[in-house]
């Protein structure tokens, strides 16, 4: 390896150093309400202040059917450090084990939010119960034993492959797995292991550009630019609003008058502890805004996607209310901006349907059936 490539791994394999861990709790609880999962999202956290964070992470977030949605659990890999300090060789030689780690939406949120200050990027994957029920089993047998996924290397197995792989022993995304990555326009083993293919931020456009999601990107977004916009209606500067100098006397009404009242309420919410308490309490009792974390699905809208986004739509009255709400969603030319991204699944299936059936006596059957509803699915999308 050269001195370059080698300084290039150091500062990648970085990004999947940093282990959560798992709360053996949240383990139980999937088990238990593995049911209740309706949908699957790849959540990517953007850049960040830090030089380590600049290439980002990647997670699955499990969507359930419940009214509480930053409880959702959220399934992500690192090298466990064992809460060591970080040597960087030993992640790009392979040092350390490779973990799940399974923590909450809001956990994950609130730290990159929040504390860090970067966007998350949110992408729908689109699948059946058999896939999401596969990928629950999985998660759940991984969970259960670190082992199986060996030890982490930023050559061969690291966060982003780990994802993928995981992704990829489903009948809905088989196609992603590590022996079928040579047929068609997918994204191949080598181009996985290739520094472009593996860093986080990357992966939004290689999902879409694969078929892996037929839809315009969500976002949590950071706080700079409502710090940005606060501090143009206050006649501040950032660091005086989080230290609490120079507010105006009449900064309530200044902000009621100049800011939404979505702004005013994640303001309440993210930016509590920056806004002095007879500010904070004006504004609250003037949009009835409840303190606690309990209100942050009301101010962030995390449930705003509604259920039918989430699953293989196999009829056209589905697929046409999928389109209309889809629209009215994102609007009009993000979401007609997608039809390139569905023309090119349309072929990339039929290449793999032929290779599945000119393959018929070693393929599973479950697993050309959800290439084949995959493949309708995005044929009605583009009608």
């Amino acid at each position: 390896m050269s001195l370059f490539k080698l300084f290039f791994a150091l500062i990648i394999c970085s990004i999947c150093l940093l282990s959560w861990g798992s709360d053996p709790a949240l383990l139980e609880r999937l088990k238990k309400e593995q049911k209740d999962i309706i949908g699957l999202e790849l959540v990517v956290a953007g850049e960040g202040q830090a030089m380590m964070s600049n290439w980002g992470h990647v997670m699955f977030r499990l969507v359930q059917n419940q009214m509480n949605p930053e409880q959702d659990l959220v399934i992500s890999f690192s090298a466990n450090t064992k809460g060591e300090d970080v040597s960087y060789l030993k992640g790009v030689f392979g040092g350390y084990e490779l973990t799940l780690d399974l923590q909450t939406l809001g956990t994950f949120r609130d730290t990159y939010v929040l504390n860090e200050d970067r966007h998350l990027i949110r992408l729908i994957l689109p699948s059946t119960v058999e896939a999401r029920n596969e990928l629950i089993s999985e998660i759940i047998k991984l969970g259960d034993d670190n082992k199986l996924l060996g030890n982490y290397s930023f050559l061969g197995n690291n966060c982003a492959v780990a994802l993928l792989r995981l992704l990829g022993s489903t009948s809905d995304f088989s196609r992603y797995e590590k022996n079928n990555l040579s047929v068609g326009r997918r994204p191949r083993y080598n181009d996985i292991k290739k520094v472009k293919s593996i860093i986080p931020t990357n992966l939004p456009n290689l999902f879409k550009n694969y078929g892996l999601t037929p839809y315009p990107e969500l976002i949590f977004e950071n706080n700079r630019p409502l710090y940005k916009k606060l501090a143009d209606v206050l006649a501040i500067n950032t660091e005086q609003i989080k230290n609490h100098k120079n507010w105006p006397a009449n900064s309530a009404t200044l902000i009621e008058e100049q800011l939404t009242e979505s702004e005013i309420k994640r303001i309440l919410l993210d930016l509590a502890y920056s806004v002095p308490i007879d500010t904070r309490r004006e504004l609250a009792k003037k949009y009835n805004f409840r303190d606690g974390r309990h209100s942050s699905h009301e101010v962030l809208k995390y449930r705003q996607i509604p259920a039918a986004f989430y699953d293989l739509c196999q009829e056209e009255l589905c697929i046409q209310k999928i389109k209309n709400e889809g629209k009215r969603i994102w609007g009009i030319e993000p979401w007609e901006s997608m039809s390139r991204y569905w023309k090119n699944s349309v072929s990339n299936m039929q290449t793999y349907v032929d290779y599945l059936r000119a393959r018929a006596e070693e393929v599973k059957q479950s697993d050309l059936k959800a290439h084949f509803a995959q493949q309708k699915f995005y044929k009605l999308l583009l009608k």
